[in-house]
């Protein structure tokens, strides 16, 4: 809690005594009575200033989630705690180091009133948003009054999704008699071929319509399907990107991400840093993910990670290297046939930029929403560029 005069107040406080004094010297009681008023009304707002402002402050939600460059609806309830009607009073709610100015109603004894106010999300990470702070201006202005009321609350800002295409993993798959539409089988068969039916199969194996064109027994050749992996590695080593680069690169790794989630794949997010999170396939690793990409940053990496390092144990599945290539040496992407296919995300798009080894397609781009179009040109083309 602060008490404090405001300009009016302060000119007021150093107006009167000098009335006072004037009035004193040259005999003039009107200044004297000029003087004395204004000294009153300062110890009298000092006083009104001072009475105890009980409220009681709720959030509506404790923790928000955002996308980079959406806006978030934050909803406040305000009670009046106190005995007394509390008039109107202005308040800011502090939120991504600035504070957002609120006009709170006034507030008979035990009344509510609920708030509202559009944040933008501007910045990446995890950030707080709170306590409101209660600014009471007495009926004169001369005097103000400020505190802290309730409690703060959590806002996660994640990286911007770009409607991005999903990384092609393998050939396409087929299921029984037709190709499959959705990219996750779980708990199914998928056929590799057919065969003459030799004693022990199973009936319910036979493929009748076959069958009874060729007049042999035929049986599906059925193995467990290989449900498709993806693996991005964010490249958050310090020096390698900008920091506004850097924030390309997130949103890069979140729109694939999300795309190979909404597909039912099994991902995983790597950084040059050491972090690895694989999450359970579906939209529940989406929001994993997410939460991770909010809060990773740039930093020096230790002497024994690095990217190669990180991709060893990694034998199945795609995987794509979000970076920039100026300087950088990713040669041991050469050793790509542990994986079904290799992208590069290139943020430097310059004639500076270092040539990746044979096989290995790159996408090279000045931000993320040109990379997000190349590869999705590139992908809609020929999507088995990725593959060869």
């Amino acid at each position: 809690m602060r008490l404090e005069l405001t300009g009016r107040g302060v000119m007021t406080a150093i107006t009167a005594p000098v009335l006072i004094a004037a009035g004193e010297w040259f005999g003039y009681p009107l200044l004297r009575s000029i003087g004395a008023v204004m000294l009153v009304a300062i110890v009298v707002t000092v006083g009104l200033a001072l009475r105890p402002l009980r409220l009681e402050v709720r959030r509506g939600v404790g923790r928000l989630s955002v996308h980079r460059g959406n806006t978030v609806e934050v909803r406040l309830q305000v009670t009046n705690m106190g005995r007394f009607r509390q008039p109107a009073f202005g308040a800011l709610d502090a939120a991504e180091g600035e504070g957002v100015p609120l006009v709170v109603p006034a507030l008979d004894p035990r009344d509510t009133k609920r708030l509202s106010y559009l944040l933008p999300a501007r910045r990446r990470g995890r950030q707080k948003v709170g306590p409101l702070r209660v600014e009471r201006l007495d009926p004169l202005g001369l005097t103000r009054r400020r505190r802290s009321a309730g409690g703060w609350g959590e806002l996660w800002v994640y990286p911007r999704l770009h409607g991005m295409r999903t990384l092609p993993d393998g050939p396409p798959r087929r299921h029984f008699d037709g190709p499959v539409v959705s990219a996750s089988l779980r708990g199914s068969s998928e056929l590799r071929a057919l065969r003459e039916y030799v004693p022990g199969d199973e009936p319910r194996h036979i493929h009748w319509k076959v069958t009874a064109t060729t007049g042999i027994i035929m049986v599906r050749d059925l193995v467990d399907p290989s449900e498709p992996q993806l693996m991005v590695l964010l490249d958050n080593r310090s020096g390698i990107m900008s920091a506004q680069r850097f924030e390309d690169a997130a949103e890069i790794a979140a729109s694939l991400l999300t795309a190979a989630a909404v597909q039912g794949h099994r991902t995983r997010l790597a950084t040059t840093l050491g972090l690895s999170v694989q999450p359970q396939p579906g939209l529940g690793g989406m929001a994993t993910h997410l939460d991770a990409l909010c809060e990773v940053s740039q930093g020096d990496p230790p002497s024994a990670v690095t990217p190669k390092s990180l991709t060893d144990k990694v034998d199945r599945g795609a995987l794509v290297f979000v970076t920039c290539l100026r300087d950088n040496d990713i040669s041991w992407l050469a050793r790509r046939s542990r994986h079904s296919a290799c992208v590069v995300f290139d943020l430097d798009d310059s004639d500076r930029a270092a040539p990746a080894p044979p096989g290995v397609a790159v996408v090279r781009a000045p931000d993320a929403a040109t990379a997000v179009s190349r590869w999705n040109a590139m992908n809609a083309m020929n999507a088995a560029v990725v593959r060869s």
